[in-house]
């Protein structure tokens, strides 16, 4: 009776997977806006981000997508200027039904304008490039609108890792400790 009970229970769940999704060889592409707050490090204050980020991918298997971003954003708040940033993502997301979970590795670069004083004299003025490279986790919920046209709502978290760079002399490379928890929403059409 268990050996039948089990059989039922696997034959259900895969005929369930693989009935709903989309299937190999989808296309889609689409975008999302973000808006979210960050902290660089445990003793910082909390800096304010707004992104844009135009995504496409292609489903190498059912259900399963390879995705390609750019993100567009600019932030602003705590104790340092407002930068402007530009960053590459690539990652992957599996989908059930309409529920996707994923896994993002994304490359950023930041510009801003600095000064730097000491004892109120200006010792250094440009423009700082920063990059850094974090993981991002995400997760999410499409909602249809029209024919292969999606509602994509979902939250989303980025892990720093490894070093972040800057240009400033006056600077040194440190430990991306960068977190960051946020929202998302925005479009996809799938072809």
């Amino acid at each position: 009776m268990k050996k039948r009970f089990l059989l039922i229970v696997c034959l259900v769940l895969v005929t369930g997977l693989s009935g709903y999704g989309f299937e190999k060889g989808t296309k889609s592409v689409g975008g999302t806006i973000s808006f979210n707050g960050y902290k660089g490090y445990d003793d910082a204050e909390t800096r304010y981000t707004l992104s844009i980020a135009p995504l496409c991918n292609y489903f190498v298997f059912d259900n399963f997508s390879i995705d390609a971003q750019v993100l567009l954003g600019t932030s602003w708040g705590g104790y340092t200027p407002t930068a402007t940033d530009l960053g590459f993502g690539l990652g992957g997301r599996y989908f059930f039904k309409q529920f996707y979970v994923g896994l993002f590795f994304n490359y950023f670069t930041s510009r801003r304008m600095i000064t730097s004083y000491v004892d109120d004299v200006l010792v250094f003025e440009g423009l700082n490039w920063r990059t850094r490279k974090e993981l991002t986790f995400r997760a999410g919920r499409l909602f249809g609108i029209a024919k292969n046209i999606y509602l994509d709502l979902g939250v989303y978290y980025n892990m720093g890792i490894g070093k972040v760079t800057n240009s400033a002399e006056v600077w040194e490379s440190y430990d991306n400790e960068r977190s960051e928890f946020g929202t998302l929403a925005g479009i996809a059409i799938f072809f």
